[in-house]
């Protein structure tokens, strides 16, 4: 055999066992992915069909919505970022997410209802916090119009607060996004060799990439990491796309709202934030220079803004309850 030959053997023999093992790795991160959603996973029968939702803590219950490439698991782990304990996190699948159904009408009033669905069947009948996040945001909005008895307070984080004419660089992302979640192992692969630049599609930038430390690194990895397995995410990011939501709509959400953002946030802009906070009226806004779309950083204040938020509202909904 001449050397040619040989090297090229080689060169096989090292492009075959390579994806033997890339092969290997993949199914058992997916493998450990699933049995995760899966073990964490509670379907419960509602007015509304079965609904998909996970639950934490214990103390009051906050409704907590996840945001694009979620579901409930995503809503568990924003809520134990923004929240924190003393609380019951109740975070469902929005429609299309984990093992949410994607319904004829998937509308935003169809989801709105499915919420307050969830409520009854869990005997929770008061009024409950809603914590929205990213493509949680008009979802929330919606539930609060709709269903304002049920809303205690409204905290939007880095939430989408309307969806119409969106400007043109904000759909050239959503693209790449697409092409970057496109499935399984793309979103595997892309996460594992191209995270860096993943992270900055996603709205968290290379200059706040350099300032993170292990702990807040390891938060916004473990974000990354529970959007596996992506295919069960697919349907909602599809969903996402289509949903329609006038800037005029959030005119009408009468409770009192919270509005959290970082200015640097490339995926869902300042001016999501603004709209909230200038639209719906009373609103509390509070920025961050940096931290991008994963409130890199500002996890830690975030939540205290939002605990004493709360209370707040609570302190205040007694106040103007009849004596």
């Amino acid at each position: 055999m001449n050397i040619i030959r040989l090297v090229g053997v080689v060169v096989l023999g090292v492009v075959v066992c390579g994806a033997a093992v890339i092969g290997l790795s993949f199914q058992r991160d997916m493998t450990t992915a699933q049995a995760r959603v899966t073990a964490g996973s509670r379907i419960i029968e509602t007015a509304c069909g079965p609904v998909e939702y996970g639950e934490k803590g214990t103390g009051s219950p906050v409704l907590v919505i996840h945001g694009a490439g979620g579901g409930y698991d995503q809503g568990l782990t924003l809520g134990e970022y923004l929240v924190g304990d003393g609380y019951r996190i109740i975070a469902p699948s929005r429609f299309g997410y984990a093992n949410a159904s994607t319904p004829a009408d998937t509308s935003l009033a169809a989801q709105a209802q499915i919420y307050a669905c969830l409520l009854d069947a869990l005997n929770i009948a008061g009024p409950v916090p809603v914590v929205a996040v990213s493509m949680g945001g008009p979802s929330a909005l919606a539930f609060a119009v709709q269903h304002a008895a049920r809303v205690q307070s409204l905290v939007m984080v880095g939430a989408m607060s309307f969806t119409e004419d969106l400007p043109t660089e904000a759909v050239e992302r959503g693209n790449h996004i697409n092409v970057a979640v496109g499935g399984n192992f793309v979103y595997w692969m892309v996460n594992r060799v191209l995270q860096p630049q993943l992270m900055e599609l996603l709205g968290v930038s290379r200059a706040v990439q350099a300032t993170l430390s292990a702990d807040t690194r390891a938060q916004v990895e473990r974000i990354l990491d529970e959007m596996h397995p992506m295919a069960i995410r697919l349907p909602g990011i599809a969903v996402d796309q289509t949903t329609h939501l006038p800037a005029s709509f959030a005119s009408q959400v009468k409770v009192p709202t919270l509005v959290l953002h970082c200015e640097d946030d490339g995926l869902v802009p300042l001016y999501q934030g603004q709209h909230t906070y200038t639209t719906v009226a009373g609103a509390h806004m509070v920025t961050y220079p940096t931290g991008g779309h994963f409130f890199a950083g500002r996890f830690a204040a975030a939540r205290r803004t939002t605990r004493d938020f709360l209370l707040d509202a609570v302190r205040c909904s007694a106040a103007s309850e009849p004596r």
